[in-house]
């Protein structure tokens, strides 16, 4: 039986000790303030201060504002609760007289006036004592039965979401649940006779202790997420900054590209106008040369042999095909109708070369004016047509490509729509010649905009936009 009575001790006492550590983790926990204690910096405590000093004002100022509207709404009950008592009707009638006067005024002084807002535990502490004293002087002159002082229950509550210390949060709750009962009691002597009055005590301490408890964790809570939404505001400052700075040098990065795409086509066009030159001054020169041997060769033939000059003839025709199409070549090369008529002339010369040398119908529409655009911007913007038709030749299989180039809204839009096979994107991205990613180089160097769509069966779309900042030329088409 002594073993029995050791061992249920035993499990008594440990029942006991996890109890008292389950009840201790569970208060540190609760109460834990180790956040705001480890990261919170002098600077952090001193603009919290100035936080809940406002949020408190805020506070106060909406329960006064409440309490005042609440006492005039019901101020109208009295007709039917005093009915049978003038006396009664005239205190509760003076008492919500006062109490809207004393609401009012510490709205408007804590609203208008920074000293209130500086000092608000001692405002709070003004208005709480007065304000029990005189609501327990008139309780006891109200000739109905019972004890009143429950009405006062619900006081201690006020203070649960105003932040402060926890030792100012005791003093504030245990007047705003003292100042009224206390009052009533000295007035009222008799109710200290009454058999509920332990009742009555315990029912004040719960929302004391409700008040004091949640409200201190309601400081801690506060003190978190002022800390955190401050650290995330610095982290988002900080991540602005850094978006601030990589943009800045992206942009530079893509205005160096775009400055590097622009001197490489200044260095290709520039080879081929070389090219042209050289092309020129030889290919010419023997040109020439054959043509004046071809001429002497048809006039000695003419004199002894019919059939070798009728041969010569077709020669000579052969030859002139070869000459146009040299100059067709020089011309593409070095595609001075650009520059000596516009763009605008160097696109229908293009358009009507090619529709000569095969079957396709090109349908072109162009703008009235010549647009403002830059040397290197008309020849950017020819190369990009004659590219997108040179594609069309030889990958298509297209009958029909409409060509549209405006102006609209100081942008120049370019739109070249062909009816041929089309063709998946992975495709595209190896056409010949320079294809899709010479064209979109050409336009990102002019700022603009680059946008394809194309499918297997349903033609190939190209469209765009060159933003316009120089002005008007004047003269028309």
């Amino acid at each position: 039986m002594t073993g029995m009575k050791k061992e249920d001790h035993a499990l008594e006492s440990q029942i006991f000790t996890k109890m008292k550590d389950l009840f201790v983790n569970w208060t540190h926990s609760f109460f834990d303030d180790s956040y705001w204690k480890n990261n919170a910096t002098e600077n952090d405590q001193k603009r919290f201060t100035a936080h809940a000093n406002e949020f408190n004002a805020q506070f106060l100022r909406i329960i006064t504002l409440l309490l005042a509207i609440s006492t005039i709404l019901w101020w109208p009950l009295d007709l039917f609760i005093f009915r049978q008592s003038s006396i009664s009707f005239r205190a509760f009638l003076a008492w919500r007289v006062g109490f809207v006067l004393i609401a009012t005024s510490s709205y408007l002084l804590v609203t208008h006036n920074s000293w209130f807002r500086k000092h608000l535990f001692l405002v709070c502490l003004v208005m709480i004592v007065p304000g029990g004293m005189v609501l327990g002087y008139f309780i006891p002159r109200i000739e109905l039965g019972g004890v009143w002082p429950y009405g006062g229950l619900p006081m201690p509550l006020l203070s649960v979401l105003y932040l402060t210390t926890l030792r100012r949060r005791i003093i504030l709750t245990l007047l705003l649940a003292t100042s009224y009962p206390v009052t009533y009691f000295l007035l009222h002597p008799k109710g200290l006779q009454y058999e509920m009055i332990a009742f009555f005590g315990g029912l004040f301490l719960l929302p004391v202790l409700l008040s004091v408890l949640a409200g201190h964790k309601f400081m801690i809570m506060t003190k978190q997420q002022f800390l955190q939404e401050d650290r995330m505001q610095d982290a988002t400052a900080k991540l602005a900054m850094f978006n601030k700075v990589l943009v800045s040098r992206v942009n530079d990065q893509t205005r160096a590209l775009q400055e590097i795409a622009q001197q490489t086509e200044r260095v290709r066009e520039g080879e081929r106008a070389s090219l042209a030159q050289e092309l020129h001054d030889h290919l010419g020169q023997l040109l020439t040369g054959m043509r004046f041997e071809l001429d002497l060769a048809k006039m000695q033939a003419a004199e002894t042999n019919d059939a070798l000059a009728i041969n010569l003839k077709g020669l000579e025709l052969l030859l002139g095909d070869i000459t146009e199409t040299v100059r067709d070549v020089l011309t593409m090369l070095r595609p001075k109708i650009v520059t000596q008529s516009g763009v605008l002339a160097a696109l229908r010369w293009l358009v009507e070369t090619i529709q000569q040398r095969s079957t396709l119908k090109i349908s072109i529409s162009l703008p009235e004016n010549e647009p403002p655009l830059t040397k290197d911007q008309a020849i950017a913007l020819f190369r990009i047509v004659q590219e997108s038709l040179t594609n069309v030749l030889k990958h298509a299989k297209a009958e029909a490509v409409k060509i549209v180039l405006l102006e609209q809204n100081q942008q120049l839009l370019l739109s070249i729509q062909d009816n041929g096979q089309g063709c998946a994107s992975h495709n595209a991205q190896h056409s010949t010649g320079f294809g899709l990613s010479g064209m979109r180089e050409r336009v990102q160097s002019m700022q603009g905009m680059f946008e394809w769509e194309s499918k297997p069966g349903d033609g190939t779309h190209i469209l765009m936009t060159i933003p316009l900042s120089l002005p008007a030329h004047p003269n028309k088409r």
